[in-house]
Formats: C-alpha cells, sequence, structure tokens
C-alpha cells in the first residue's frame, strides 16, 4: 500500500530584511489556490510591494493548461507591483520550465518580471542583481 499524496499547500515566509518572499507550492494546487494565496500575501502587513520573490514549484504536481496559466497571467498582470520587481520560479524538469516560460511571456506586460529557474543559487543571484548599485564604483 503507498502513502496518499500529501495535500496540496502554499506556504510563504517574508524576510524583511534582504526584502524577499520566499514561496512554495506541494501537491496539486490549483489556480483558485494560488490567486487566493496572492490576496493572503497582499494582505500581508509584513509584505510590501517591492520586494521580490523566490517561488518553488518543484514539488508542485497540479495541472497548469493554456486556459489555466493565461488565467494566471491574467491575474498577475492585475495585481499592483513596483516597476522591476522580480519574481524566481524554481522548477524541477524540463515541462515545467517550459510552462513558466510561458508565464514569462504572458505576464512580459506586467510590473513584475517572472523568470524560470532550475538552480537556486542562479535564481538568487538573479534577484541579487537587481539591488547591485549600477554606475562605477568609488
Amino acid at each position: 500500500m503507498s502513502d496518499p499524496a500529501p495535500e496540496p499547500f502554499i506556504e510563504h515566509a517574508i524576510d524583511r530584511d534582504q526584502k524577499l518572499v520566499r514561496t512554495k507550492l506541494v501537491g496539486p494546487v490549483t489556480v483558485d489556490q494560488i490567486e487566493a494565496y496572492m490576496r493572503r500575501v497582499d494582505a500581508d502587513p509584513e509584505y510590501d510591494l517591492t520586494f521580490d520573490a523566490i517561488i518553488d514549484i518543484r514539488l508542485f504536481t497540479g495541472s497548469l493548461d493554456h486556459e489555466g496559466l493565461r488565467r494566471l497571467a491574467l491575474t498577475i498582470r492585475s495585481y499592483p507591483g513596483r516597476a522591476g520587481a522580480r519574481r524566481a520560479v524554481l522548477v524541477a524538469d524540463d515541462l515545467q520550465f517550459g510552462l513558466m516560460r510561458m508565464l514569462e511571456a504572458f505576464t512580459s506586460l506586467a510590473p513584475v518580471i517572472y523568470r524560470a529557474f532550475r538552480v537556486e543559487a542562479t535564481a538568487m543571484a538573479w534577484l541579487a542583481e537587481r539591488h547591485r548599485p549600477s554606475g562605477p564604483e568609488t
């Protein structure tokens, strides 16, 4: 007898010092649950629109079809956000990577930038780029 599949859930932690939201999706989370999660984070007094996020979907087992991706993209584009804020999405496989690349395209008009990554260190480096001072060093 195999163990039952875990209940789907989304959890997050807000690191105000790093200006970062860490999110993890586990199991067959639905688009409705993702949208509800976004409303929860937006209402969290610790959250700030300028914060970046790392979104770990490596344990996500849900199904996102073309319509689900478009719906999620419309929700993302309708949400407030500061221009340039970033969302790094950690993926487990080529299918998730391809789906998140489609989401990138669908959200290209949003103020927040989404990008898919296979390696957490690479994702964190991309998030950190935004906070490095630009111009000549003194």
